[in-house]
Parts: structure tokens; sequence; C-alpha cells
């Protein structure tokens, strides 16, 4: 009798709810960027009207300050171990993103192929040009695009989960710093959390009233961090800078060259091969995944093209790697899918397409 042979799952179904699981990949992911980055520079920590950059966030200038004035070695160097440190848990948060079983449509359990597969979905964003100089430049990038994927992960979790206690605590938490910025986490998160809260507070959630009130001290407290770091004659800008101003502003003068120029320099850094992989990779996506993929390409396209009122280097750079970060699940699926194809071939075909998708960007820099 001829038996069929049906893939089985490469690891136990409860590995992705181990802490030290995700800490280990962001400590492997720390050490690659480190080694890999160039040398780092002598420029101290800015201060003033450095924190309305829109790049910058509340937690960048709590952290950035502590870093840069440790006494031991060079300032530079400092901010460079914590916006690498950001960049490592952003590729871990991809990844574990990227490796939920819910985010794709299947019969089967996940197999060898499609954990491979992912991986190299991931390796292809953090090798692009904009991650990794936004990962190794010392400055607040690394940290606003950690806040902004972040919160459209927790809202993707609370929107799957409405009863999810920790999600939801966690979601009001973010969501209330990101008033103190970066500019891209309000204007792609903030739409998104009012309806989750709106959906919990319908469905009566047991977490909603503290989640609430946890979301205005966060506010608060990120305003005043805001505030104390910009100088408190800037009151007004701060204000501009909560009411997302110069995102308006930007989105107001923003032109089709500069759309095309943003959509071309995503393709070039991820390469047209990923692109048409992701594309494969999209029509497998459940709904959700595939709502929370498009949103986040398609937002951070937009306000890199509007630079945000600061330029490619500044607010425009969160946006693309934002962007390039929503990638990361599409070309996983779509290398898993057009390998599987090859039946008992898949794994090697598997590394044979993650590989010529990660090289790309490489080639790109």
């Amino acid at each position: 009798m001829r038996r069929t042979l049906v893939p089985q799952p490469l690891l136990g179904s409860d590995w992705r709810g181990h802490f030290g699981v995700w800490a280990a990949v962001a400590g492997l992911a720390f050490v690659a960027l480190m080694l890999a980055a160039p040398r780092a520079g002598s420029a101290p920590f800015p201060g003033g009207a450095a924190a309305l950059d829109p790049a910058a966030s509340a937690a960048w200038l709590v952290l950035g300050p502590l870093a840069a004035g440790f006494p031991l070695g060079d300032a530079q160097a400092h901010l460079r171990l914590l916006s690498v440190a950001a960049a490592a848990a952003t590729l871990s948060l991809l990844l574990w993103r990227a490796t939920d079983p819910e985010q794709v449509r299947r019969e089967q359990p996940p197999a060898a192929t499609e954990i491979v597969a992912t991986g190299f979905g991931v390796l292809a964003v953090a090798l692009s040009r904009g991650f990794f100089h936004t990962a190794t430049d010392g400055g607040p990038g690394a940290i606003g695009a950690l806040w902004a994927l972040g919160l459209l992960a927790l809202v993707e979790r609370t929107w799957r989960a409405p009863g999810d206690v920790r999600a939801g605590v966690g979601l009001a938490a973010i969501a209330g710093t990101a008033g103190g910025g970066p500019m891209i986490a309000a204007a792609l998160g903030w739409p998104l959390a009012a309806v989750v809260m709106g959906r919990a507070w319908r469905r009566r959630a047991r977490w909603f009233a503290p989640a609430t009130v946890l979301c205005a001290a966060s506010a608060v407290f990120a305003l005043a961090v805001v505030l104390r770091a910009a100088g408190w004659s800037r009151f007004g800008q701060v204000a501009r800078h909560l009411c997302l101003v110069p995102v308006v502003q930007g989105l107001a003068r923003l032109t089709m060259p500069a759309m095309v120029s943003a959509a071309g320099d995503l393709v070039d850094q991820i390469g047209v091969v990923g692109i048409m992989v992701a594309a494969t990779g999209l029509t497998r996506l459940r709904p959700h995944a595939l709502f929370f993929s498009l949103w986040p390409l398609a937002g951070g396209l937009v306000l890199s093209a509007a630079q945000m009122g600061g330029g490619p280097a500044r607010g425009g750079s969160v946006g693309l790697v934002v962007a390039l970060a929503a990638l990361a699940l599409p070309i996983g699926v779509g290398t898993a899918r057009l390998a599987e194809r090859l039946g008992r071939a898949a794994l090697p075909a598997t590394a044979a397409i993650g590989v010529i998708v990660s090289t790309w960007p490489l080639l790109a820099r």
C-alpha cells in the first residue's frame, strides 16, 4: 500500500510562546548588525528642536541621553548600540509575526520549508539599505520604526483576540506614547487603534477601562518628555507635533513624481524578484494578514514620499523602513508557495529562492 507523505511541523506548537526564543533571535540579530556596521562617528546626542524630528519618539528622548551620557567610551558608539538593539528587536518582531500559523491560508501545519522561507523574508528586509542604515546610524529612526511596527502588531493582535488583556493594555500604552512620536506611529496606528478600542468598548471588554486610563497617562508622560527635551517655550510646536500638522502639510504637498520616486526606491532596495515573490505571497494571506501587510506598505510609502516635513533622512526614512518591513511576511509566504510546487525538492528550492531574494539588497547598496 502506498503511503502519502504529509508535511509535519518543524517545531512544537507552543514554541512561539517562549520569550527566550525571541530574545535569542534578537541577540543574534544584534551581534550580526554590530559586526556588519561601519565605524561610528562622534556626533553628540542632539537636543532642543531635534526633539520635534518626525522620527523622534519619547522612548528615544529618554534612552538617548542616558546612552550618550554613559561615562565610558564614545557617545555616538553608545547611541549606535541603542539603535542596533531597537533594530534587532524589530527583526525579532517581524519573525514572530511571519511565523504565526494564523496568517496564512493552509490546510496543514507549517513545515520546514515555511519556517526557512519566513527567515529569508526577514533577512531580505534586514539587508536592505534603508533598514541597515537606520539601524546603524545612531539616530532615532530605529526606535521610531520599532514603535510604529509594535503598535501595528498590537492592533492586529487585539483585533484577532479582543479578550486578550495583555494585548489590549499594551496597545493602550504604546498608542498613548505615540503622541510623543514618532509621527508615523501615530499616523498609521491611531486610526486602527481607535477602531479596535471602539470595538472593545462595544463588546464591553474587561480591559477597556484600565487601558483607557493607561493610554491617557502614557500620552501625558510622552508629551511631558517632548516638552522637556524641546524646551517649554516650544509648546505651540509640540502641540502641532501632537496634532500631526507636519504630516498633514507633507501630504498636502505630495506629488505623483514623489510617490513614483518613493516606490522606485523601495523596489531598488528590496529588488524586482523580491517584489514579485511578495506579490505571490499576498494571494495566500488571510484577510486580516493581507490588510496589516498592505496598510503599512502603502502608508509607509505615502509618508516617505511626503517626507513628513523632515526630508528623506528624517521622517521619510522611518516610513520607508516600515514599508520594507511590511514585505517580510509576503516574501516568506511567496517563497514557500513557489518552492512547494517542487515536492520533495521544496526545501532546497526554498533556500535557492531565499538566497536570490536576500542577495539583491546587498547588490543594490
